[in-house]
């Protein structure tokens, strides 16, 4: 096991334990020293993208025509509203004409149906009260047939004429005469019909005619009232219904016609802006079925400028918080890593993307310099800039060693100098008693550098690492070497004094195993 608060793992306590065992001759150690010196000292979040351009826009024909020119070719400048491509316009042309001819008799048809709406509305209005007052005599009449006096009267008379027809046909049989037996039968038969008519007007036929007048009526006067309604409002300006379909109708085919002439125009593709052509697709003379797709069809890819560029790369959900719109950045390619180009953060993804349960954030990053090594295209490696300081002191992070929550810094005492691997195993193996900690105040750790604020000057010799190395003897006589390698740091201060206080001569504290 290892021993509590001591920095020597079990490989360590291994080479010591061959050392005691095989006679091992004492140990040397040697320090890797350092100077403190003034830099800077940059928190980034390292990802990787891809060089795009940011304004960027594809141009392709929608109506499958042939291609009849093509003006330009990758890497033109171009200027905006300047003809690049054209496709033969005849059967769009043809096109726009049927719809003008269209336009032309919607628009006629509405002028004729506003032209005659007012008299055809006022002709429509003396109809209508022309049937008014035919439905008006009818009910009135209707009214009078169906009053109980009259109707009562009625089926008094029919019955006095029933009695006199049966009287007339009882002396016509008493002559024996045919011709006036006949014609009184006829007689009687005609006064037990009228009787009967009488009857049933009596019984609520009378009603019911009534009612149906009174409907017709009422039909009438609505009728009359909705066509005077109508010429109201033409006298008033107003649109009809005949007005409104006919005006719906001249719109459609406006609509038409401008998607029409709209399409005629997409016949020749212009530049939207200035930019640089970046890709061209189709030949003079090609003809696009309707199932070609997008990227075999002819067209441009137009950038804006190719001297702008930006870089689309992703971060992990565990850094997307630490990131933020304007935040700077380094950029560089693997082929030329000394070369950093300067970048910007310009945009950070609110929303995520999960693939194989792993979420990222798109993050673009924009090329601050123009004329620069990067190509559209290119992979790229992007340093985001969290927290940066400049022009202050620093030391390797490696040099930084912590006690208790206190930071310190191993540096060489002023009577004496570490020992360099040139120095004696004597002067090796003394040299830690010639230095002492200074405990210091740090600032920004990137895990490379740390920022000093206070407790050492510029160039101030410091001991970075320390690293202990042991030879030993078997009993055969061949010689093995087994060498430990102590880069200090943090709690492992107490082991390193014993082990160069002893000049690495003691054996594992009380409790180490030797196995």
């Amino acid at each position: 096991m290892d021993h509590p608060g001591c920095s020597w793992s079990r490989s360590n306590w291994r080479g010591v334990w061959a050392y005691k065992s095989f006679s091992a001759k004492p140990a040397t150690t040697t320090t890797v020293n350092g100077k403190v010196t003034r830099g800077n000292v940059s928190k980034v979040i390292t990802a990787t993208g891809t060089v795009s351009y940011p304004k960027l826009i594809n141009l392709t024909f929608e109506q499958t025509e042939k291609l009849i020119a093509k003006n330009i070719a990758v890497g033109d400048k171009v200027k905006a509203g300047q003809v690049l491509m054209q496709i033969d316009p005849s059967n769009l042309q043809q096109t726009v004409n049927q719809q003008q001819a269209n336009l032309a008799s919607a628009q006629a048809k509405l002028k004729q149906v506003q032209e005659d709406a007012l008299p055809t509305a006022v002709s429509s209005l003396q109809q209508a009260q022309e049937t008014l007052n035919t439905k008006k005599t009818a009910l009135d009449t209707a009214k009078n047939n169906a009053d109980s006096a009259y109707l009562a009267n009625q089926v008094n008379i029919a019955n006095q004429n029933v009695t006199q027809a049966s009287n007339t046909l009882a002396q016509a049989m008493a002559s024996g005469e045919s011709s006036k037996i006949q014609s009184a039968q006829t007689a009687l038969t005609q006064a037990q019909q009228a009787l009967t008519t009488a009857q049933n007007a009596q019984n609520g036929g009378a009603a019911t005619a009534l009612n149906i007048a009174q409907s017709a009526y009422d039909v009438a006067q609505q009728n009359l009232l909705l066509t005077q309604e109508k010429v109201n409002k033409l006298e008033n300006g107003q649109n009809s219904a005949d007005i409104l379909t006919a005006q719906t109708a001249v719109q459609q085919a406006q609509a038409q016609l401008e998607t029409a002439q709209t399409n005629l125009g997409k016949a020749t593709m212009t530049a939207p802006f200035d930019g640089v052509i970046t890709a061209v697709t189709g030949q003079v003379g090609q003809v696009m079925e309707s199932t070609t797709t997008s990227s075999s069809k002819p067209g441009v890819t137009l950038a804006a400028d190719p001297d702008v560029l930006q870089i689309d790369t992703t971060v992990g959900q565990a850094d997307v918080n630490s990131l933020k719109v304007g935040q700077k950045a380094e950029i560089t390619l693997d082929t030329q890593a000394d070369t950093k180009i300067s970048g910007t953060v310009t945009a950070v993804a609110v929303q995520g993307t999960t693939s194989s349960n792993v979420t990222t954030f798109g993050v673009t990053v924009t090329v601050d310099e123009k004329g620069t090594i990067l190509k559209a295209g290119m992979n790229a490696n992007v340093n985001i800039i969290l927290d940066q300081v400049k022009d202050v002191l620093t030391i390797p992070s490696e040099a930084l060693k912590t006690q208790n929550g206190k930071n310190f810094v191993l540096v060489p005492n002023a009577s004496g100098e570490a020992a360099s691997s040139k120095s004696s195993n004597k002067a090796k193996n003394s040299q830690t008693s010639n230095s002492h900690l200074v405990p210091v105040e740090i600032g920004l750790n990137d895990g490379t550098n740390v920022e000093i604020k206070s407790g050492l000057t510029e160039g101030q010799e410091i001991i970075i690492s320390v690293v202990t190395a042991a030879t030993s003897k078997s009993p055969s006589t061949s010689t093995q070497k087994s060498s430990t390698s102590n880069r200090t740091g943090g709690s492992d201060m107490g082991a390193l004094n014993r082990a160069t206080s002893t000049g690495g001569q003691g054996g594992p504290p009380s409790g180490a195993s030797g196995k």
